[in-house]
């Protein structure tokens, strides 16, 4: 089963949650079903409503750095439910 970690950044906050949070339980629960499940550990670092076809540039741009920062220092960016 893989592993699901949630991105976190140095002060402590969640972009993903902070995104889920603005939305309904219904909402939220579409959102979390469309994750798809691999074999390898799955870094969930925002979400965004996209709006045309072609994703925004500084969603990729914003999705590169988290994996980065997460490659160099990953115990510094997991999330811990507390």
């Amino acid at each position: 089963m893989p592993t699901v970690v949630l991105y976190q950044e140095v002060d402590g906050s969640v972009p993903l949650l902070d995104w889920l949070d603005r939305f309904s339980q219904n909402v939220r629960l579409a959102c979390l079903a469309r994750i798809e499940l691999s074999q390898q550990t799955i870094v969930l670092s925002h979400g965004f409503v996209k709006q045309h076809a072609a994703v925004p540039p500084i969603e990729i741009d914003r999705a590169r750095m988290r994996k980065a920062d997460f490659s160099a220092r990953p115990q510094e960016h997991t999330h811990k439910e507390t």
